[in-house]
């Protein structure tokens, strides 16, 4: 990939998930943090901060997001993080590979 396959590769991620993120406003979704990558990553991480459990607001967006071809929840540890994520392929039918994925505890430094 070139620069400016690159660049134009965020851009449209970018537009599709900020019209991803006017269909969860509309719907009452909590907020999470988004990122996308120079590599055409999406990933939406549910922060340990908010209103109802980190787990409910995961669950929440599980199914907001409509995960389609799922993986199973898996579990994984980097650097005393205990992590939790799900791929959607096609998230609401927008064409894009998110990964969904929160913390689920932290080793006190």
């Amino acid at each position: 990939m070139d620069d400016r396959y690159r660049t134009d590769l965020q851009r449209d991620l970018n537009r599709t998930v900020g019209k991803l993120l006017t269909r969860a406003h509309n719907a009452g979704m909590p907020p999470v943090n988004w990122t996308v990558t120079w590599a055409g990553a999406v990933i939406a991480e549910v922060p340990r901060q908010g209103h109802g459990s980190q787990q409910e607001r995961y669950d929440r967006w599980v199914e907001f997001l409509g995960f389609v071809d799922r993986q199973e929840d898996s579990v994984y540890s980097t650097l005393g993080e205990r992590h939790k994520h799900v791929i959607a392929r096609d998230a609401l039918g927008t064409g894009i590979v998110v990964t969904l994925k929160t913390v689920l505890h932290r080793d006190p430094l």
